[in-house]
Parts: structure tokens; sequence; C-alpha cells
């Protein structure tokens, strides 16, 4: 059986998904973080910087050593599991919508039970941004966000 490579994700991926899950207001707190990071077997190689400039050279040097994004998305989908946000939607809801506006551009999207599946990719930004529009509109329709990312 053989495993299923994911190719890297370049730079400014990382960035964004770090900026998403390290958001100052909304984010991964840093002891989640940290919690994440040794649960996913990624080195946290520069703790005293701030959240997202964290998770950015943890995911950058990860994925750098594996040259494959695998290690990234299995932090996404723990970070993301849904029994986590029973009291806390609207968390959920932000990361999801903040993560799938940056995944979808690699191809990727995260389902409503936390899973990641793979999905045509996007190829302009005008489509994200009319999907954060509406999102941000009614952010508890996220299958807008769904249809209009991936079926335009």
């Amino acid at each position: 059986m053989s495993v299923k490579r994911h190719s890297p994700f370049d730079s400014g991926t990382i960035e964004s998904i770090s900026k998403v899950l390290g958001d100052t207001n909304n984010g991964l707190t840093g002891s989640e973080i940290d919690r994440l990071l040794e649960e996913c077997k990624i080195e946290n190689i520069d703790p005293g910087n701030t959240k997202w400039k964290r998770l950015f050279n943890a995911f950058a040097n990860r994925q750098n050593k594996d040259q494959c994004s695998k290690a990234i998305l299995y932090f996404i989908q723990q970070a993301l599991k849904p029994t986590i946000y029973v009291h806390n939607k609207e968390k959920f809801d932000f990361f999801r919508v903040g993560l799938n506006k940056v995944l979808c551009f690699e191809g990727y999207e995260i389902q409503e039970d936390g899973k990641i599946k793979k999905v045509d990719k996007v190829k302009t930004i005008y489509k994200t941004i009319n999907i954060s529009n509406k999102s941000n509109a009614n952010p508890s329709r996220l299958n807008i966000f769904k249809l209009e990312c991936f079926f335009i």
C-alpha cells in the first residue's frame, strides 16, 4: 500500500494558514498550539515568537523535512475536531471559513465534520473575496462558501 503524498505548500499559503490559526483574537491559544504541535510531532522551533510566526516556522521546517504538506493538513484536522467546539461554534466557523479561503487555492476543503477533502483548485482571489463577503454577511451559511468556491 502506498502512502499518499501531498504537494508542498508555498510560503504564502503556510503564512496565511498560520495567521488564521494564530489569530490574536480568535485563534488558538499558546498552550493549544504547544499541545497540537506535540501531538502532531511537529517541532516547535521558535517557542518565543508570536503565535502565527511560531506556527509558520514549525510548519515550514516540517514541510522542508518531509517535502510534502501532509503534517500541516494533519495539524489542521486535529485543531478542527468538532468535539472541541461544541460550546463555541463561532470559533469553529472562524477557523473553517478562514482556512477554506486559503486551502481552496491548494485544492482542499475542510468539511463540517472537520475532515479535509480534495477538491478542484480555485485559481483567482476574486472568488475568495466574493466568498468572504457572503460568508461574513451570513456566517451560519457555510454551504454558500462551499458551493461558490468550488462549483463556479
